[in-house]
This record gives C-alpha cells, structure tokens and sequence, in this order.
C-alpha cells in the first residue's frame, strides 16, 4: 500500500462511521482550467480507486468557472490558470482560508501546425514574426479574461508587440479552443501552454522567455459552501503527494512550489 492509500485510509476511518456511504453518497465536485482536463480527470480515478470516494471533474476556462462558482455553482474545488481568478473568488469570501496549494505549473510556448515549414530566425520575437507573415492570425485565449490569453498579452506586451499584433490576435474562449485553431490551421500560430502541444500534435517552435512571461502555476483551492465536502482536504493532499506528483509529471507538467 502506498503511502498516499494508507493515508486515505485513515482519513476515511476517521471521516464518518460509514465512510464507504460518505464518500459514495456525495461527489467532490472539481472546477479545473480546461489545461488541466487530461491531468485531473485521472488524478479523480485515481483518488476515487483508492477509496476517496466519488469525483465529478467540470472543465473550462478559469474566468467562466469562477463566475459560475461566484453565482452559486455546486463546486467543491477550483483550479486556476491564474491567480487572478483565485483572488477574484477570495475578495468575495468564497475560498476555504489556508487551503490553497500549488502542485504544478507549465510554460507559454509559441506553435504552429505540425506541417508548418519554419525559417530560420535568431529568437523569439522573430520566430513570431515569420510565423505570421503578412497575414497570419495569432491564436491566443481571449486576453481580457482567459488565463492564458492574459499571459500571451504579457509576453506581447514585454516583447514590444502587443499595439502590432492586437489586430490579428484569434482569440478564444479557452487554451483548448486556441489550441484547435492552429491545429484546424485557422490561425498560423498560437500561445499556449506546453503541456497541451503533445495532446493537439502541434509544432512547438519556442518557448517564451522566461524575461517576458512567468512560468503558468496552477492553483487548486477548496471552495466555502454552507456545508463544504470532507474530502476536499483529502483530494488537495493527493495532488502534493508523491504519486499526484507522479501523475502531473507523467503529463508534462513541472512541479511548482507554494508560496
């Protein structure tokens, strides 16, 4: 038994005096950032195959879903591509105070379609340049409030770009959707996240720098409800585990660190 098992073990005996009725009755409902489907989904099977109990996994974009959970959406934990939607939802009183925890992170890259020929070029601005020509589009979520449209606005903006580019941005309604544009060749190339490229057999061209854009860390947080879910610390623990870790780095993603 691994030590995670053991440890939901004691949590489950110590839960209620029918903890296979507790957890079986009531699903941790997850809010995840769209980025985060594949990793979460199975993180939920693997919790629930150790006895967690029960786990309903809703995607999307980070914004969309705090709004939900702000108009009362039946949510047990959110996961955000940004920290800014995390502050959104505590200014409102709506986050279990100390629950917050910080298990992965991923970076901006800069692709293109997997058939895309590439020149030539000495970085990354120019990279960006090429890729567009004359008239190509750059796919990005929606900057005004998707995560990862905030962070492609960054490093536009950082990189001198933004006042030429804004024009021709694609902008989406989520990474994923972003994602889809470059790959249906809708857009001749996109900022996304690294860890949704292999998913999508995209072309990663470039990685933003790390003096435009900070690494994308993703925050999990238990949600305040009038009656909140006894396994949410559970399933927040299980994400900074050894075999949480396991399965975040076995998609890609890097290991963040809390703070």
């Amino acid at each position: 038994m691994s030590r995670l098992a053991a440890a939901l073990c004691v949590w489950l005996a110590g839960a209620s005096p029918n903890p296979a009725v507790a957890a079986g009755e009531s699903p941790l409902t997850v809010f995840a950032a769209a980025s985060l489907t594949e990793v979460v989904e199975e993180m939920a099977r693997e919790f629930t195959g150790l006895g967690g109990g029960r786990v309903i996994v809703v995607t999307g974009a980070s914004s969309a879903m705090a709004r939900q959970i702000e108009s009362g959406a039946p949510a047990d934990i959110f996961a955000s591509a940004h920290r800014r939607w995390v502050e959104y939802l505590n200014e409102r009183d709506l986050l279990v105070v100390g629950s917050l925890v910080r298990p992965a992170a991923t970076e901006l890259v800069l692709v293109a379609h997997r058939d895309t020929a590439l020149t030539a070029s000495v970085n990354f601005d120019q990279q960006l340049i090429a890729l567009l020509g004359d008239n190509g589009r750059l796919a990005v979520g929606d900057p005004a409030h998707v995560p990862a449209g905030l962070y492609a606005k960054q490093a536009l903006q950082a990189a001198g770009l933004w006042s030429r580019l804004q024009p021709r941005l694609a902008s989406a309604e989520n990474v994923r959707a972003a994602v889809a544009l470059v790959s249906r060749g809708e857009a001749a190339a996109g900022l996304v996240y690294r860890t949704d490229v292999p998913l999508a057999k995209l072309k990663l061209v470039s990685t933003a720098p790390r003096e435009l854009v900070a690494a994308v860390q993703f925050d999990f947080v238990a949600l305040r409800r009038r009656v909140s879910h006894p396994a949410a610390s559970a399933f927040l623990d299980f994400l900074n585990s050894e075999d949480g870790q396991a399965i975040f780095l076995r998609y890609g993603f890097d290991v963040a660190q809390e703070d």
